[in-house]
């Protein structure tokens, strides 16, 4: 088990930091969005950045959920993602390291991440494009009592 995390933890460090020599040489391309970012009670994109090669058909997506101000990882938060047509949802719960790592086809999708006692975050209009790996970090917020 502890060399299962190990591989784990690495892999992560290796997406978060930008250490592995595949995507250390290259500065990572910021994603795109189609719409405007919109207020989420404080919940916010924290990065999205494309951080290497996937398979040419497919999209990896890989969503890291921290929460604003002490920027610890959010266990348990559910991350949709919904793609308009045809229409498709997905949806993965982070671990315990607040990730989650989806496959996904390429197109423009709109994501929801929400978690009791924080504030839910919303948005459309992530351009996912094919043959990509991408790093979506989300913040989110404390809800105000």
């Amino acid at each position: 088990m502890f060399t299962h995390r190990l591989f784990f933890l690495t892999g992560i460090l290796c997406l978060l930091l930008s250490a592995c020599p595949a995507t250390a040489q290259t500065t990572p391309k910021l994603g795109t969005f189609t719409d405007e970012i919109t207020n989420n009670g404080g919940s916010q994109v924290l990065r999205f950045a494309a951080a290497g090669g996937a398979d040419s058909q497919q999209v990896a997506l890989n969503v890291l959920v921290r929460e604003i101000g002490s920027k610890e990882p959010v266990m348990g938060a559910t991350v949709l993602l919904r793609r308009e047509k045809p229409a498709r949802m997905y949806g993965k719960v982070t671990g315990e390291y607040g990730t989650c790592a989806l496959a996904i086809a390429p197109d423009t999708y709109s994501v929801r991440v929400q978690v009791t006692g924080l504030a839910s975050f919303e948005q459309s209009g992530f351009v996912l494009e094919p043959g990509t790996a991408y790093i979506l970090e989300i913040g989110l917020a404390f809800t105000k009592k």
